[in-house]
């Protein structure tokens, strides 16, 4: 069933202080989108606008994706491998090697699965009560992958927050209580996350970009999972990742653009 115990799902159930008339409900919405790699320069100011735009249901915020790093979008149903490649060995971003202006210092990318989860109608949740999976199928490489973890001894924490609605009663106004630190079991009224960790491939050289349109081909997909007294609560969302046209052609540019700086 899972793992958070009895203890844990009756003191949820004791923080409900239904209205008239209101139906308590708890919605999971899952978002994928391509993140600078967090070994780079911008996966931190990448992260809050991401956690900004979950908080307030955007599509996109922070910039345009082809002129910042720091542009959070959401992905279509199809995103190119070269969205989740990284490095810690040269520059990199969105496959193209040695970029320069605003991605000069960036090391790739990676696919993050963003989560608003949000308490209604007097309901309440709890970090404790959350669990991130994420799975690939699709091609034998990928087939089988699973990579899942549970937050029942977990506390909150920049990276994943909670929100206590303000004396407005209204969720993300000024007023809001917002927890970045503290106990898991503290019950809020919304939980936000920008992702839980970064998949994708890591590679070490340039002539690596060549091959790696080989591992295209496959879906990854994302349930982030809320055990509460209402029931089992699973927000999904997938993307298929695709070979990225003229992979090689941008690789080859980039090689000569940096051989003409030398």
């Amino acid at each position: 069933m899972n793992n958070l115990g009895i203890g844990t799902a009756l003191a949820a159930a004791l923080t409900f202080s239904v209205q008239a008339g209101v139906v308590p409900a708890v919605s999971v919405s899952v978002h994928v989108a391509s993140a600078p790699a967090a070994m780079g320069p911008s996966f931190g100011n990448w992260s809050n606008n991401a956690a900004y735009a979950l908080r307030n249901d955007l599509t996109n915020y922070g910039g345009d994706i082809t002129q910042t790093p720091l542009a959070y979008v959401r992905a279509a149903d199809s995103m190119h491998i070269t969205d989740m490649v990284a490095t810690s060995s040269f520059f990199l971003w969105r496959g193209l090697a040695y970029p320069g202006g605003a991605f000069a210092q960036e090391r790739g990318n990676g696919l993050m699965f963003g989560v608003a989860a949000v308490a209604t109608g007097g309901a309440q949740l709890a970090l404790n009560q959350m669990r991130f999976d994420i799975y690939l199928e699709g091609t034998p490489e990928a087939d089988g992958y699973h990579f899942g973890v549970g937050f029942l001894n977990g506390n909150y924490n920049s990276g994943i927050f909670g929100v206590r609605v303000g004396a407005d009663g209204l969720l993300n106004t000024s007023d809001d209580i917002v927890l970045t630190s503290g106990d898991g079991s503290l019950f809020v009224d919304a939980i936000y996350c920008a992702g839980f960790t970064e998949i994708g491939y890591s590679i070490n050289t340039p002539t690596q970009l060549l091959t790696i349109e080989q591992h295209a081909g496959f879906r990854a997909w994302c349930d982030w999972t809320v055990y509460h007294p209402l029931g089992t609560i699973v927000g999904t969302d997938s993307v298929n990742v695709v070979p990225a046209p003229g992979a090689l052609g941008l690789l080859c540019l980039a090689m000569l653009a940096r051989c003409r700086r030398r």
